[in-house]
């Protein structure tokens, strides 16, 4: 049986965390003998499970698995060493990037999409496209309604993710409100964050912000007539989170560049139609559900809140999403039927036992 060390930020609250969380909890099934380290790279961290794993220490260690940017991996001598990263943009080959990840003897990534953006930027070590894992028990809770009465009624459009330029809020709003009007019965929902700022601050960021682009929309005479779109900043918790997921009819992701995006794997299980920007990784996560990818168009990115210094660079591209198609796709997602079959689809492609088998074969073969 191989020794192999897991090393990754699944003691974080974030988005990130969470991913290598799930990585971690499909190799803690496989036929390996596992070990995992956590990595600190922000504030927000919470507690695990993984404790008696990461005590299960060896002398040396078969395969060393790192989730981490890339210019955080590190080379282990005499160990098989593989990093999984995401990648969001379309070209990495100026971020300095390129070179740790060919230091690596493997990188797996989550679509195929990202396989083709290393492919083209010079990554010359195996490339293996990995499927994000789902533990399907997460949605074995009691759904709180308490907070969402208003959605109800209402055909509901929402959006999940941080307030950032890549995730492309204000293309959706812009979308949104040019498609319907005030007397049609949709209600565009916000679940945003930004960084670790307070919910307040992200409140006031985003009401700023919506409120100067909604000034320039010139579509009424009375800005009141504009449909105010429900903004939650607050954390909800799993029974919160997938009760609004339960609700909702389409869930929306304009993003300029994506992975597998983890509240669309959600939206799937809970049957949301979903609207996806074309040419992401989005398009091979969304499976069957795809009746509603976006069309989308190359350009060069323009960012004035990077995530770190040397990315999101001008050098670099991403998608921009067509607004008269996403306009379309939103409407044809308002007059569709329900959609059925996701908590089957996510269980056979996504459900951690379901794919305890391929990352077993991914080590040890």
């Amino acid at each position: 049986m191989k020794n192999v060390l897991f090393i990754g930020p699944y003691n974080l609250q974030s988005g990130w965390g969470e991913a290598s969380r799930r990585y971690l909890s499909v190799l803690a099934k496989c036929d390996i003998n596992l070990c995992c380290s956590p990595i600190y790279m922000s504030s927000g961290t919470i507690q695990t499970n993984f404790h008696e794993i990461e005590q299960n220490k060896s002398i040396s260690y078969d395969t060393i698995i790192q989730n981490v940017l890339p210019h955080l991996a590190t080379r282990f001598h005499n160990s098989k060493n593989v990093l999984i990263a995401d990648f969001e943009t379309n070209h990495i080959e100026h971020t300095g990037w390129v070179q740790h990840i060919n230091m690596m003897d493997e990188v797996w990534v989550d679509t195929l999409r990202e396989k083709e953006i290393l492919e083209t930027s010079g990554v010359t070590i195996p490339i293996k496209v990995i499927v994000m894992p789902v533990d399907l028990s997460q949605y074995n809770i009691e759904l709180n309604y308490n907070k969402l009465k208003d959605l109800q009624s209402k055909v509901v459009f929402y959006f999940v993710g941080e307030y950032t330029e890549r995730k492309n809020v204000r293309d959706l709003v812009t979308a949104f409100n040019r498609e319907f009007h005030y007397t049609d019965n949709a209600l565009l929902v916000i679940k945003t964050s930004l960084g670790n700022l307070n919910p307040n601050k992200v409140t006031d960021y985003a009401v700023n912000d919506l409120g100067e682009l909604k000034g320039n929309f010139r579509i009424y005479g009375d800005d009141s007539l504009y449909k105010s779109e429900l903004l939650i900043t607050e954390r909800f918790s799993f029974n919160e989170l997938f009760a609004m997921h339960s609700l909702a009819k389409c869930f929306v992701m304009p993003s300029r560049g994506e992975s597998s995006c983890l509240p669309l794997l959600d939206a799937m299980y809970f049957n949301s139609h979903c609207i996806v920007t074309k040419n992401t990784g989005m398009e091979t996560t969304v499976g069957p559900f795809n009746k509603y990818l976006v069309d989308s168009y190359e350009t060069p990115v323009v960012c004035k809140s990077p995530p770190l210094p040397n990315i999101y660079t001008t050098r670099e591209t991403w998608q921009q999403i067509d607004l008269l198609d996403l306009q379309k796709k939103m409407r044809a997602a308002y007059l569709d039927f329900p959609m059925s079959g996701g908590k089957e689809y996510i269980s056979k492609v996504h459900g951690i036992d379901s794919l305890v088998p391929f990352y077993s074969g991914l080590i040890n073969g």
